[in-house]
C-alpha cells in the first residue's frame, strides 16, 4: 500500500511539472529538442506509470474501490502519457491539455484519498 502511494504522490508530482513544462513551453513559444530533453522526460514518466500499474491494479483486486475501476487506470495511463510528450509543444491545444492535467489530477488525488482512509 505505501508503494502504491509514494508512486501515487509521484505521479502528482510529475503532472504538476508537466503543467509548469507546458506553461513555460507556451510563453515561450519554442520546443526543446525531442530526443535531448523530450524523450528523457517522457521515458522517466513511462517508467514510473509501469511500477504504478502493477500496485494500483492490486489494490484494485483487493479492496475493490467505488468508482474506481481497471478501466480508468488505463485511461489515466495514457492521459499522463500524452501530456508527458504535448507538454513540450507549443502547438498543443491549452484547452485540451489542461483538461488532461485536472483530469489526471483528480483521479490521482482520488486513489490516495481512498487510500488514506483505509
Amino acid at each position: 500500500m505505501n508503494e502504491l502511494l509514494t508512486h501515487t504522490n509521484q505521479l502528482l508530482q510529475l503532472n504538476e511539472q508537466l503543467d509548469s513544462i507546458y506553461e513555460n513551453v507556451k510563453e515561450t513559444g519554442e520546443s526543446p529538442d525531442f530526443f535531448e530533453t523530450v524523450k528523457p522526460h517522457a521515458d522517466q514518466v513511462r517508467d514510473v506509470l509501469e511500477v504504478w500499474e502493477v500496485h494500483v491494479l492490486e489494490w484494485i483486486a483487493k479492496t475493490k474501490p467505488k468508482y474506481f475501476h481497471k478501466q480508468q487506470v488505463e485511461n489515466l495511463k495514457e492521459n499522463i502519457t500524452a501530456v508527458s510528450v504535448q507538454a513540450f509543444f507549443p502547438a498543443t491545444s491549452k484547452k485540451r491539455f489542461k483538461e488532461l492535467i485536472r483530469s489526471n489530477q483528480y483521479n490521482l488525488e482520488s486513489i490516495v484519498q481512498k487510500i488514506e482512509t483505509k
